[in-house]
């Protein structure tokens, strides 16, 4: 037996076209020093570093390690200040950093930092493994032959300083300074290509353009042929940048540029000449702040941004899988209800959505928005806003939908016209009630649990009449009728299997008998291949076994199941079990024994799944989740591809509680963990 869990630890995030992006967040409360991060780096053993406006923080994927000049950490050996706005890293992996206008390496074998220089550092940036730094109105280079610092060339004004450096692939090298952009010629003389403009940023794409952002005047693009392209801020034109205020740049491994700039982060699409925006709103999984400066992409192609005051925010555009979709009832691309129920796919390929106190929520999967549809004494409207169960016939266009105290609704798409049979018709009312648990369309008739039993109603007349003669079962009860007819019957404590044509052709399975659980049961289910699945509240999933006429049951003790209560069960494209639970949602394919873990809060970006929330799995493999603080959707074809690769390395080693450092007086080790093939310790 196998199992595979989705979690954040991989830091996986898919988001394109206009699909909104869920942002993860490190702030203070995941050791961020602090919030105001204007570097990041990633250095050779994957680790990211945060140049703060308060000292280095490095994060390593589990924890946060700080280094601010505090009481804490205020030594005669520490050199670290408190402002670094850049962070660069050699071919021997050591990094080097700014701070305070000091240039400060850490060698990474020997984990120490040092002083290379106290003042008058105003850049600094790693061109092929080489360092170079901007120190006052000169450019230089890192000699680790020599251990010092090499002069390469002097800028045209003394209260000019360099500000960022860049080598395109013609071997070129540009110079970003206060006063424009230089060209450095063969024999280090420079050429002035744009005049007078603070620049603030170089990047060159994979198509060979170079990106030059200008602190308070919007962007150039010189592409090969040697054009530019002037990018600034207009209010007439959405589809331009956001703001003339322009920090970075970064490509994604799908040839979009994304720009860091002080109204949020615009990405670009350089195929369809598009640009979108992304900023702090409301909702949950937006940016923690707008002003964006640093833009980062890792090796796993996660885009990393550092923000003014709201730290650091990082996605996957390649790999994150979830799209959410949060409650707010003035806006358009949002639901209006938190708590997410039962849904439909129609015909035309958009979701119907049940809430618990919201009504009915249409979303078109087109335009990414959503229609609500609410209770209204004074005109046409759906019975009740709390709501149960919903069922959609393609050969009607019609929607059925259980609500709580409404009994039965029935809505027109195409006439968009509510029907209420309730408080229509005295008859409905006898048989039905006004509250509906479950409902399922078999044949031409929808099946209907409640208070009062269950009832069936046929479709063409909408006529409603009791499936059983005797009806005695009653309660909130769930059902299943199954390719050979026969209706599996969650009643009691037990399970039946009816023959609705022939009541008396019935089998009981009590609770806590032939391997069945003692656990409420919530959902039954037949596969593609005929097989009985059961959901319980407590004993996990049980499979019937026809041969043996018992229950065999996983739960989190015997098997690799996410939980032992599971709520709804429902079959993939790929015809595997999809099972909603208190801890996420777990695949499990029969088959193969193979259980596969979407672990909520970490990897599914919700906060809580609860019974009565919903799953649909739409045609074309896309998987809605409903939570009690929202929806999230993701494709499952793409949930389960092969993981990005991660290096591992053992980074801390203690003795006696002790942590221990190269060449302390333990005598333990002469290079960090990381670097050491073996150690040796006194027994």
């Amino acid at each position: 037996m196998r199992r595979i869990i989705i979690s954040l630890i991989m830091l996986l995030g898919f988001c394109s076209g206009i699909y909104p992006i869920y942002f993860k967040h490190i702030g203070m409360q995941e050791g961020l020093s602090q919030l105001s991060v204007m570097a990041i780096y990633q250095d050779n053993l994957g680790r990211m570093w945060f140049g703060t406006e308060e000292g280095i923080s490095i994060y390593d994927g589990v924890q946060t390690t700080v280094y601010k000049p505090s009481e804490y950490h205020r030594q005669s050996t520490n050199p670290i200040g408190n402002q670094t706005h850049f962070i660069a890293g050699d071919k021997d992996g050591n990094v080097f950093f700014d701070s305070d206008y000091s240039l400060i390496r850490y060698d990474m074998r020997a984990q120490e930092f040092r002083c290379l220089r106290e003042s008058n550092v105003y850049s600094v940036a790693s061109i092929k493994g080489t360092i170079w730094v901007g120190i006052a109105d000169s450019v230089f280079t890192w000699n680790p032959d020599k251990n010092e610092l090499d002069f390469v060339t002097k800028l045209e004004s003394r209260h000019q300083h360099a500000t960022c450096f860049r080598q395109d692939s013609n071997g070129r090298y540009w110079i970003g300074t206060t006063e424009g952009l230089f060209r450095m010629n063969d024999d280090k003389s420079l050429t002035c290509i744009i005049m007078g403009e603070d620049i603030y940023g170089l990047y060159e794409d994979s198509r060979y353009n170079l990106w030059i952002s200008i602190r308070m005047n919007g962007m150039y693009k010189k592409d090969v042929r040697g054009n530019f392209t002037r990018y600034r801020y207009d209010p007439s034109n959405p589809n331009n940048i956001s703001s003339n205020q322009v920090r970075d740049f970064v490509e994604d491994n799908f040839g979009n540029i994304w720009i860091g700039t002080f109204t949020g982060l615009n990405k670009y699409n350089p195929i369809s000449n598009q640009f979108e925006v992304y900023a702090r709103n409301p909702l949950p999984g937006s940016m923690a702040h707008s002003s964006v400066f640093p833009v980062y992409k890792d090796r796993q192609g996660t885009i990393w941004l550092g923000t003014y005051y709201g730290g650091v925010n990082y996605f996957n555009p390649e790999t994150d899988l979830f799209t959410v979709y949060a409650a707010n009832n003035v806006r358009n691309d949002c639901l209006n209800y938190p708590f997410v129920g039962k849904m439909v796919e129609d015909k035309d390929n958009n979701i119907w959505i049940c809430t618990e106190g919201g009504g009915l929520n249409f979303f078109d999967r087109k335009k990414k928005k959503f229609t609500y549809f609410m209770a209204d004494e004074n005109r046409n409207s759906i019975a009740h806003n709390n709501l149960k169960a919903i069922a959609y016939s393609p050969e009607h266009n019609k929607l059925y939908i259980g609500t709580h105290t409404g009994g039965l609704s029935i809505f027109d798409i195409k006439s968009k016209r509510f029907n209420n049979p309730y408080f229509e018709d005295p008859s409905y009312a006898v048989i039905a009630g006004d509250r509906i648990n479950q409902m399922r369309i078999y044949k031409n008739e929808l099946i209907c649990t409640g208070p009062k039993g269950i009832f069936k109603m046929n479709l063409d007349t909408e006529k409603v009449s009791p499936l059983f003669k005797s009806g005695k079962y009653y309660g909130n009860t769930c059902f299943l009728i199954d390719s050979k007819g026969y209706m599996w019957l969650a009643y009691g404590k037990g399970v039946w299997k009816i023959n609705p044509e022939n009541e008396e052709d019935q089998v009981q399975f009590r609770s806590g008998e032939n391997g069945l659980g003692t656990f409420p049961i919530s959902q039954i289910i037949e596969d593609k291949e005929g097989r009985i699945f059961l959901g319980t509240r407590g004993s996990g999933l049980f499979y019937y076994d026809e041969e043996d006429k018992r229950f065999i049951g996983y739960t989190t003790e015997n098997s690799f199941i996410a939980s032992d209560y599971c709520y709804e069960l429902t079959l993939s494209t790929l015809n595997q079990l999809v099972i909603t639970g208190d801890k996420g949602i777990t695949f499990f394919d029969p088959d193969q024994n193979l259980f596969k873990v979407v672990e909520l809060g970490t990897a599914l970006p919700l906060t809580g799944i609860n019974i009565g929330c919903g799953i649909l799995v739409c045609k074309n493999g896309e998987i809605f989740v409903g939570g009690s603080n929202g929806m999230a959707t993701f494709f499952e074809q793409q949930l389960f591809n092969s993981a990005k690769d991660y290096q591992l390395y053992f980074s801390d080693l203690f003795i006696n509680n002790e942590l221990v450092f190269p060449g302390d007086h333990n005598k333990v080790l002469t290079a960090a963990l990381p670097f050491t093939q073996e150690i040796e310790l006194a027994y």
